[in-house]
C-alpha cells in the first residue's frame, strides 16, 4: 500500500491574481471546476493530505529551493480528447524550455507516489491550464477558433509553487507557497526511489533513518535523553529541567509562521526544552547535529491516524474476515486461541511495511482473536479506531530543516556539523 494521498490537495503553479481576468472569463462559462479550482497548472495531484503539509513543505523545499524561476506564456489553446468528450487547455510555452518538466521531476523525486499525472500521460508529464470541457471535438475547435481571435498572451514569471487544499465541498485555497531558487547551494537534490514508502524520508537516509512507528502505549516519557561522559564511560541520563514556555514560540522572527497541529506541538516542545537549557544549562546544549537529534528524539514524536476505524472495518469486510449485517457483525475467521497483538515493527513478509499496512496487520490479528467479539458495528469501529492511532517519529533531516526554517538553530557546514543556536 502506498503512502496516503487525497484528491482534496495538490501541488501546483498558480498565476498572479492580476492575470486571472481573461482566463476566468472563459472558465466561468465552460469549466465545470470553476467554483472549486483557481486557474492552475497541476504538478502533483492527488497529493498528500493537508494534515501532512508542514512535513511535506520541509521536504519539498529541499528540492524547489534549488530550482530556478522561469517564464510561462499562455498563448495557445489545445485539446485533450477523452473518447466522446474533450478538455480544452492553455498549453504553456516555457522559457527556458523544459523548466516545468524539471520542476515536476524534482517534486516527483520527493513524492514518487504522487506521479498520477505522469502515469495518465503514458509516462510523460504535460503541464497545462484547463479552461473548458466539451462533449465533442467539433464544438471545442469552433470555440478555440473564436477565442484565439481576441486572445492576448498571458505572460507569467513563475517564482514559486503552491500547496493547495480544500475541505468538504469548499473551494481550494493556498496553504503554503514555496519559493524557487532561494538556496545558494547549486547542487541538485533528488530523492531515492526507495523513499516511496514514507512521506518523511529524505535523500540518502531512507534506510538509515526510517520512519519509526509506535503504538501510543509504547511511547515513554517525553523527557529527552542526552549523553555525558563520566571518566571514560558514556552514561545516559535524562534531563528534566522545568520547561520555560514561550507565549509566541517564533518570537525570534515574528514573520515566520509557526506550524499548526501535531508537528507544531512537537516543535513547541523542542523550542521550550532548548530555551530552558539555554537559560539554565547553556553549556550543556547539544553541540553537534548528532547530539541534538539524540537529545530531542522523544520530542519529535507526533500522532497520526492514517486510517479510521470505519475504513479498517470496510477493508476487513472486503477481506472476508468479518461480515456486516446492518448494525451487527459476524466474525468469519477466528483463531483457535488468543495471541498477543503484533508490534508495529513486526513484519513476517520481509519487506518494509507502510503505516497503513502495519495498522491493518494489527487490526486483522485483533478481530481474529476469539476474545474480541464486539457485537455492533459501531462498537467494532470504535475499537479499530483506537488501534489505528500511531505515533510517528519525524525524520531527522526534516526536523533539522524545520528548526532552521523557524530560526531556532542552524547546522554549520563543517566537519562536526556544529549547531548554532538563536536562543
Amino acid at each position: 500500500m502506498l503512502p496516503n494521498k487525497v484528491v482534496t490537495s495538490a501541488c501546483c503553479l498558480i498565476p498572479p491574481d492580476d492575470l486571472w481576468g481573461p482566463i476566468q472569463e472563459i472558465r466561468q462559462k465552460f469549466d465545470k471546476s470553476f467554483q472549486r479550482w483557481p486557474p492552475h497548472v497541476n504538478l502533483l495531484y492527488p497529493f498528500v493530505p493537508e494534515r501532512d503539509f508542514v512535513v511535506a513543505k520541509a521536504k519539498a523545499e529541499l528540492v524547489v529551493s534549488k530550482l530556478p524561476s522561469f517564464r510561462i506564456t499562455l498563448s495557445k489553446f489545445s485539446i485533450f480528447e477523452h473518447g466522446k468528450s474533450c478538455t480544452v487547455f492553455l498549453d504553456p510555452i516555457v522559457e527556458p524550455t523544459g523548466a516545468i518538466e524539471s520542476t515536476y521531476e524534482a517534486l516527483e523525486s520527493a513524492f514518487p507516489f504522487c506521479s498520477d499525472l505522469k502515469e495518465r500521460g503514458n509516462g510523460r508529464f504535460h503541464g497545462h491550464l484547463t479552461v473548458a470541457q466539451f462533449k465533442d471535438t467539433k464544438t471545442a475547435k469552433a470555440m478555440i477558433s473564436t477565442w484565439s481571435k481576441a486572445w492576448r498572451p498571458v505572460i507569467w514569471d513563475v517564482t514559486s509553487v503552491c500547496f493547495i487544499a480544500r475541505r468538504g465541498e469548499s473551494a481550494f485555497s493556498v496553504k503554503h507557497t514555496l519559493a524557487l531558487g532561494t538556496s545558494k547551494d547549486a547542487d541538485d537534490i533528488r530523492f531515492s526511489k526507495d523513499d516511496a514508502d514514507s512521506r518523511f524520508y529524505v535523500p540518502g537516509q531512507a534506510m538509515e533513518h526510517e520512519l519509526r512507528v509506535e503504538t501510543v502505549e509504547e511511547i515513554g516519557s517525553d523527557a529527552p535523553v542526552s549523553v555525558e561522559k563520566s571518566d571514560s564511560t558514556e552514561v545516559a541520563r535524562r534531563d528534566e529541567p522545568k520547561l520555560i514556555s514561550r507565549a509566541i514560540p517564533s518570537s525570534r522572527n515574528p514573520s515566520i509562521a509557526w506550524p499548526d497541529g501535531e508537528v507544531g506541538t512537537a516543535l513547541t516542545r523542542i523550542d521550550a526544552w532548548l530555551t530552558t537549557m539555554a537559560v539554565q544549562h547553556r553549556d550543556k546544549l547539544p553541540k553537534t547535529r548528532t547530539k541534538l537529534l539524540a537529545a530531542i528524539k522523544k520530542l519529535c514524536i507526533v500522532r497520526q491516524k492514517p486510517l479510521t476505524g470505519q475504513l479498517v472495518c470496510l477493508r476487513l469486510a472486503e477481506e472476508k474476515l468479518i461480515a456486516i449485517h446492518g448494525d451487527s457483525v459476524e466474525y468469519l475467521q477466528k483463531d483457535s486461541d488468543s495471541k498477543p497483538l503484533p508490534k508495529f515493527e513486526d513484519n513476517p513478509y520481509g519487506w518494509r511495511m507502510t503505516a497503513e499496512e502495519k495498522i491493518l496487520a494489527r487490526c486483522r490479528a485483533w478481530v481474529r482473536n476469539p476474545s474480541n467479539v464486539p457485537k455492533s458495528k459501531d462498537t467494532l469501529e470504535r475499537s479499530l479506531d483506537q488501534l489505528s492511532e500511531l505515533k510517528t517519529g519525524l525524520d531527522d533531516a526534516v526536523v533539522v530543516a524545520m528548526l532552521a526554517g523557524l530560526d531556532i538553530c542552524h547546522i554549520l557546514d563543517d566537519r562536526e556539523e556544529t549547531v548554532q543556536y538563536n536562543l
